[in-house]
């Protein structure tokens, strides 16, 4: 049997394209490429700026470690202050209450032993006087000194010499000191130890 094709022919299609595609695909391609170019040029770009900031940290990690010795040795040195300025208020002044003590003595009172009774707030005061108005002064006079809280009379008893024709009377007092914070009021309001 024979075939005979009356249709007309249709046009083929060529197996090259055209060369509007060509062109198209060649951009494709250049663009690509050109991509492509630009990130590898950015990652070596970057690349680069963190081997930097890597050598500068590299740098500065030994001051780092400085600061942070410096910082720990700060914190350290508060906490001594710390501890050094709570002993210092709750530290007996004892020049400050020696010279008061000193200060507020009569020419005819003789101390010859003053001692600390306990946890420093308290303390003992021994001596000779001319008489016993001479140790009721000195009493008096301790009484108003801003150190001490109460003066109480331990013993007071004649000597008995036989050559001397003086009068003397041999005392002793206990003396409480009154708190810090009171004693550095009174300063504060003039009251002069």
């Amino acid at each position: 049997m024979i075939r005979i094709n009356l249709l007309p022919a249709r046009p083929r299609r060529s197996l090259i394209p055209e060369p509007a595609v060509f062109g198209a695909l060649a951009a494709v391609f250049v663009a690509l490429a050109l991509t492509y170019l630009y990130g590898v040029w950015r990652t070596n770009e970057l690349n680069g700026e963190i081997n930097t900031i890597t050598a500068e940290t590299a740098a500065l990690h030994p001051r780092v470690e400085d600061v942070l010795q410096l910082e720990a040795n700060i914190e350290d040195l508060q906490a001594r202050e710390s501890l050094l300025q709570g002993l210092e208020d709750h530290a007996t002044p004892w020049a400050d209450l020696l010279t008061d003590l000193a200060q507020r003595t009569p020419a005819d009172v003789w101390l010859a032993n003053v001692s600390s009774v306990g946890s420093n707030s308290t303390f003992t005061v021994q001596g000779t006087a001319h008489s016993y108005h001479s140790v009721a002064a000195f009493m008096r006079q301790l009484k108003v000194s801003p150190f001490y809280g109460r003066v109480t009379l331990g013993t007071a008893q004649d000597i008995d010499d036989q050559s001397e024709q003086t009068e003397a009377v041999q005392f002793g007092l206990s003396l409480s000191m009154r708190p810090q914070s009171d004693v550095a009021k009174q300063e504060l309001e003039g009251v002069a130890p």
